[in-house]
């Protein structure tokens, strides 16, 4: 029973497993409340280490940029946004060549953002061709997905039943 209600609401997320039996003062119930918990606690952080870490320990305490992390580093992201920004305008158009459009424009508006002229050209440019294909392949999914998504609702829209 769930905060000793005999009858909890469903919108509970509490799950009753780790909490002691209603009206239990037996010795020790503390104790298996607090086992119960730490047991609980180690396998959500095992499912998580095996998610995102490979069954390595990902987060030792400290300071970390978890947002680095799962999203990467500030030129990775900046490189992506501006894919999304140039691809809405000239789809298809960008490539990873020097002196082509995309390049000219990641570069330009790294200047922009930055207030400096690009200095780290080269570690700019190598994130861009790393990045290019990738990006076209995402983006053609998700224009995939869209296509399919209509598809299903309209043949829900001609069901009948």
């Amino acid at each position: 029973m769930l905060y000793g209600l005999k009858n909890p609401p469903a919108e509970s997320t509490v799950e009753t497993k780790l909490l002691p039996q209603f009206a239990s003062s037996d010795a020790g119930g503390f104790a298996l409340l607090a086992f119960r918990f730490i047991e609980h606690i180690e396998a959500t952080k095992g499912t998580l280490r095996d998610y995102y870490g490979g069954g390595r320990t990902i987060d030792r305490g400290g300071r970390q940029n978890h947002d680095e992390m799962f999203f990467g580093g500030a030129k990775t992201r900046f490189v992506t946004e501006a894919f999304d920004h140039f691809e809405s305008y000239h789809a298809g158009r960008a490539t990873s060549t020097g002196g082509g459009e995309f390049h000219n424009f990641v570069h330009l508006a790294y200047e922009y953002a930055t207030d400096h002229p690009d200095v780290e050209e080269a570690a700019l440019s190598h994130r861009l061709r790393e990045l290019i294909a990738p990006l076209r392949k995402f983006r053609t999914a998700g224009i995939k997905r869209g296509l399919l998504e209509a598809k299903r609702s309209e043949a829900k829209g001609n069901a009948t039943g």
